[in-house]
């Protein structure tokens, strides 16, 4: 279990660890596996290579962490009878979708972006410069000390190929990003009644949008400006005023994002050949930290209210348990004092 406020070191600490666990079973265990193909990665690469696209897609710069996972983590190393890795698998949970759409000042959002449009390929999907768009102009942070997002981005395409992601799934990726990032400059005005409709500079944004998500134009703006009811099989089109329809574009962004990080996972997941019944599994469980904003989401309570509960197991198993074990054994000891969190 890594645990710790934000910025402690927890992320990085799990990817030593990954790395001592996949060398020392190469070392044991004699050379890697050879496949039948000889240019596709072993599994000890491919676990390690899934940290760049986990990175990339649920960390974020804050004010007190320059790579602060969004997300938590649960990575199952999966051994055979003779001690050598069989693969890997990944659960995640409760990702910080509501940064997607905003940012504490000194914040970033997601990495992925800035990656994006540090990348050659971002003028193919219609994308300028970080100033250029509502979800990244913010905050007043848009890079990182010591940190080049074309490299990382670099880095990342690398990770995709370890794992085996077609160019095609890439390329698609990299469109939900992007229509992302023009859903964040959609602006909607008054119809002049109870609606509201884009406004001009948004319409050629718009048909980025729909080119990008591969949607008709005309469903896509209809959806964003009106809520559907839908009673005894009848379905009623209420049209949404504008703050109400931004309200729509950020749920929308949020939840491509969501899914398509939960998508990343299981992707991840069919490369690492992880089984359902491993004969033995070491888990690490990295686990978001505590942090508290000027502005606090929701999501930001479950991670912190998670941290809490996890202190308590670190209470529950090392102080109260052991020094219980010493008072019954009679050992002589100087008493650990302690804060107990039982009470938050």
């Amino acid at each position: 279990l890594i645990s710790g406020e934000s910025g402690a070191g927890k992320t990085w600490n799990t990817k030593q660890c990954l790395s001592y666990i996949t060398e020392t079973t190469q070392r044991s265990g004699g050379s890697a596996t050879v496949s039948a193909n000889a240019s596709e990665a072993s599994v000890e690469a491919k676990i390690l290579a899934a940290n760049p696209i986990l990175e990339a897609f649920g960390n974020a710069k804050t004010v007190r962490n320059d790579n602060s996972s969004r997300f938590g983590r649960f990575t199952e190393v999966h051994f055979k009878s003779s001690g050598k890795i069989a693969g890997a698998r990944i659960d995640n949970f409760l990702l910080e979708k509501s940064r997607v759409v905003r940012q504490g000042q000194g914040e970033r959002n997601y990495h992925i972006f800035y990656q994006l449009l540090a990348s050659s390929r971002a003028s193919s999907f219609g994308l300028g410069d970080v100033a250029s768009y509502g979800y990244l102009n913010q905050t007043g942070c848009s890079t990182i000390d010591g940190v080049d997002d074309r490299n990382e981005y670099e880095v990342l395409l690398q990770a995709f190929q370890d794992l085996a992601f077609s160019p095609d799934e890439v390329t698609w990726i990299l469109e939900l990003m992007s229509a992302v990032l023009h859903l964040g400059n959609t602006s909607f005005v008054s119809d002049g009644n109870e609606g509201s409709q884009l406004g001009n500079a948004a319409k050629t944004t718009m048909q980025w949008i729909a080119r990008l998500l591969h949607v008709d134009q005309a469903n896509l703006e209809f959806g964003l400006v009106h809520r559907s009811i839908e009673v005894r099989g009848t379905t009623t089109n209420i049209p949404l005023k504008p703050d109400a329809a931004r309200d729509s574009r950020d749920a929308l962004s949020k939840s491509i994002y969501g899914q398509l990080f939960d998508w990343l996972v299981v992707r991840i997941n069919h490369s690492l050949q992880g089984g359902a019944n491993p004969w033995a599994f070491l888990g690490l469980l990295d686990i978001f930290g505590f942090e508290i904003f000027e502005h606090n989401s929701f999501e930001q309570l479950c991670i912190n209210f998670t941290n809490e509960k996890l202190q308590q197991l670190f209470i529950e198993l090392t102080l109260k348990a052991e020094q219980e074990e010493y008072a019954r054994e009679g050992i002589s000891w100087t008493k650990i004092d302690y804060f107990n969190n039982k009470v938050v």
